[in-house]
């Protein structure tokens, strides 16, 4: 009877956590911000598809993330360090990182006034080839989640504390990519830059129910603006001075 008891309470528990952090995805849709300028510097901006240039362990699908011999077997061991890919789970960025990448980044663009057109460039022959205007090009160097997985010292004992409310992990969730601003006439390299963003990442047990995205990808999407705003102000900065 008490294991009966004890079995109803914890699956309560558990339904009690899930409620509180069912996932909005209405929450993390991307709302770029505003113009920049009072009117379009140039004409047209092509964004070329972007390329994902990661490590392999940052493209990788993890699976049992939480199977740690460190941390489940050896007393007092304080955490395990890992690097995943945030797109680990449920995908939020529904097709890939690479083409919502691509397609985020054109539509931040367009929001910004830079440019009266701006116009995503696929590898197909139906696609608009650049000729006028400006090019982007676009290189993700690093999109990593860097995960501290910990037991608290006390081997896989230390796993029940997850379901009180301890977090399962600490870490930090970053992404950089490096950008080229090209002239579409003359195919020469007008600048380069490198812009990068990185916010903690605390995760707890409830953030690996199956209907929901890992914490990681979350934090990614709350990386995005920061980075769109670093592009923006290396575009305006670099049209600016050809003006």
């Amino acid at each position: 009877m008490k294991i009966y008891f004890n079995s109803i309470f914890y699956g309560l528990y558990l339904a009690l956590l899930s409620g509180c952090c069912s996932f909005d995805e209405t929450i993390y849709e991307y709302h770029p911000a505003g113009p920049v300028v009072d009117k379009p510097l140039a004409d047209n901006c092509y964004v070329m598809p972007v390329m994902d240039i990661r490590p392999l362990a940052q493209r990788d699908v993890s699976t049992n993330i939480n199977d740690d011999l460190y941390v489940s077997y050896i007393p007092l061991w304080p955490y395990s360090k890992s690097e995943l890919n945030p797109l680990m789970k449920y995908d939020y960025f529904h097709l890939d990182l690479q083409d919502m990448f691509q397609i985020l980044i054109s539509k931040d663009l367009r929001s910004s006034g830079i440019f009266q057109n701006v116009k995503p460039v696929r590898f197909d022959e139906n696609s608009e080839k650049p000729v006028f205007g400006y090019v982007i090009k676009l290189w993700i160097t690093e999109a990593v989640w860097n995960r501290y997985l910990t037991t608290y010292g006390l081997m896989f004992v230390g796993t029940m504390l997850w379901d009180f409310g301890f977090p399962v992990s600490y870490g930090s969730v970053s992404m950089e990519f490096e950008a080229e601003l090209i002239d579409a006439q003359t195919k020469n390299v007008i600048a380069k830059e490198k812009i990068r963003g990185e916010t903690s990442c605390t995760e707890f047990s409830f953030y690996q129910m199956d209907y929901t995205p890992s914490v990681a990808e979350v934090k990614l999407c709350e990386i995005f603006p920061k980075l769109t705003s670093q592009l923006r102000a290396f575009v305006l900065k670099n049209i600016s001075e050809r003006k």
